[in-house]
């Protein structure tokens, strides 16, 4: 196996197991919002201390990401992610043997640290590795990981506790995620020095003028893009967590049946790769102006579910989706593609880490804060403050799509002046 692995290109190598190993992170990250209703119910959680504990995993996840993109770009990132991969397989062994609430908030924790050093040091991995032309295609391809990683926790989940208990739904992610670890030691072995790759990068390059990293990120308008970046996070994540409790409530079914209708919802949202492609293919305007009309189609949504869930409990469901789909076609612009336009700075891994650090702070305020508003004033409520959110990120998204516009433009013809 490891010599039909060397046949292949280096960066088809690390395309192909930075994809595999961050699908297997959906495992062991997103098991506990799949299983999070069955285990309050087996271990006596109310609805704000659930919560809570998926607040923690992205909290820590979220500020993980901050310093990881920092050292991806300044530390070896292959070796980054191998220690993610060794934690975030630890913390799921210690949430599986665990019935106390405590380690259990410790043991996500430290699951939300781990992942953190996944994303940042992958892009990269990928900047070095792969080229511009195939740069935007592959980073739409990881895509499909939150889709399918998404899909696949809540179908495995689900499967785990109907025919076993919630306990095995973080053994077996474990089993994984250390199979993953053996992977992503082959290919780093494979693959050659990450600094050899970093020197014939620089060698390619054309010669500019440095430009001070705060002015860099002013000028691209990135304060606003994080901002986006967090209502999609709340947005999302708020509508991931808790859609196997809406579903059970206003439904009457039993859990472990929420979970797999839930896992509908990732499915669908693989076909938002498809709806991208005809975005671009079809529209000139610059991503954040594309960020801003699907927060408006978004918004829609939201709006019906609010004027018709009362009438149609079944069809919130569908709303719900088409949100979903929305809101990952988002996550892809924002997420995969904006920090790509930093490769030639050296900065790649750094705005990734800082765009899913934005992102996962929203997922903390939706963890704990819509599972407050549902608890005191119940899920008409939580649907009020998504259309809200939908509408700011609206009008966030068209604020910065002219700083962006400019970037842009500015990388294209890098003599022109402002």
């Amino acid at each position: 196996m490891h010599r039909g692995i060397k046949r292949l290109e280096p960066c088809w190598q690390i395309a192909i197991m930075g994809w595999s190993v961050y699908f297997i992170n959906y495992f062991l990250r997103y098991n506990y919002s799949a299983a999070m209703v069955v285990i309050g119910q087996t271990e006596d959680l109310d609805i704000h201390e659930m919560g809570l504990i998926a607040s923690i995993l992205f909290a820590t996840y979220g500020f993980g990401q901050f310093f990881s993109g920092f050292l991806g770009d300044r530390l070896n990132p292959k070796a980054l992610v191998f220690c993610g991969i060794l934690g975030s397989t630890a913390s799921n062994v210690l949430m599986g043997v665990s019935s106390d609430i405590s380690v259990m908030r410790l043991a996500w924790g430290l699951n939300g640290i781990s992942s953190s050093l996944y994303w940042g040091p992958i892009v990269q991995l990928l900047s070095l590795y792969v080229s511009k032309e195939r740069l935007r295609g592959t980073m739409r391809v990881f895509s499909y990981c939150t889709a399918f990683g998404q899909a696949g926790t809540y179908l495995l989940t689900a499967w785990l506790i109907a025919r076993f208990s919630w306990r095995l739904s973080f053994f077996v992610p474990a089993v994984m995620g250390g199979l993953s670890a053996v992977g992503w030691l082959i290919v780093s072995h494979t693959t050659g020095p990450v600094r050899v790759r970093k020197e014939q990068r620089l060698a390619g390059s054309v010669s500019r003028p440095a430009i001070p990293q705060s002015t860099l990120y002013w000028r691209s308008g990135l304060p606003l893009i994080l901002f986006a970046i967090l209502l999609m996070g709340i947005l999302q994540n708020g509508l991931l967590t808790w859609l196997p409790q809406m579903t059970m409530d206003s439904l009457h079914i039993e859990a472990a049946h929420a979970v797999f209708l839930s896992a509908a919802i990732p499915l669908m949202n693989s076909t938002s790769v498809w709806m991208l492609k005809g975005i671009e293919r079809h529209s000139k305007s610059n991503d954040m102006v594309n960020c801003g009309r699907l927060f408006a189609c978004s918004a829609v949504g939201m709006l019906l579910i609010i004027l018709l869930g009362s009438f149609l409990p079944v069809a919130n469901i569908v709303f719900y989706a088409l949100v979903s789909v929305l809101a990952t076609g988002i996550n892809t612009i924002l997420i995969s593609y904006v920090p790509c336009h930093y490769t030639e700075s050296g900065r790649s891994s750094t705005i990734a880490g800082l765009t899913n650090s934005a992102a996962y702070l929203g997922s903390a305020l939706s963890g704990w804060g819509l599972g407050f508003a549902a608890g005191n004033w119940g899920w008409e409520c939580v649907n009020g403050l998504l259309l809200a959110l939908c509408l700011l990120g609206f009008v966030v998204s068209f604020a910065a799509s002219l700083p962006w516009r400019r970037f842009i433009d500015k990388k294209r013809c890098p003599n022109r002046e402002n």
